[in-house]
């Protein structure tokens, strides 16, 4: 079975492939595309759902909901930008 992981590092979203026929040793999926999503400009990316491993279903979209703050102050949220709904499209 194939999954999604999805993470956060330094502000982006990361989201790398993986085997996990077996569940106690998830594989790295070899020449896997690790799809980096970008904030818009001004924003910080601080968390997404689901961040744990997702079953992929090939040739459909996945929605990841992401959560952005402000990159000067991450204290602040804009509520017109808290959340996007990025879809990517596992082709696998």
């Amino acid at each position: 079975m194939i999954c999604a992981n999805f993470f956060t590092q330094e502000g982006e979203l990361i989201i790398q492939w993986y085997d996990v026929t077996n569940p106690n040793n998830p594989i790295p999926v070899p020449n896997s595309i690790r799809a980096n999503i970008r904030p818009p400009s001004g924003k910080k990316l601080v968390s997404c759902q689901p961040e744990a491993f997702t079953e992929i279903v090939t040739k459909k979209p996945i929605l990841v909901e992401c959560r952005f703050v402000s990159a000067e102050n991450v204290n602040v949220i804009d509520t017109n930008s808290t959340y996007a709904m990025v879809e990517i499209l596992a082709e696998l």
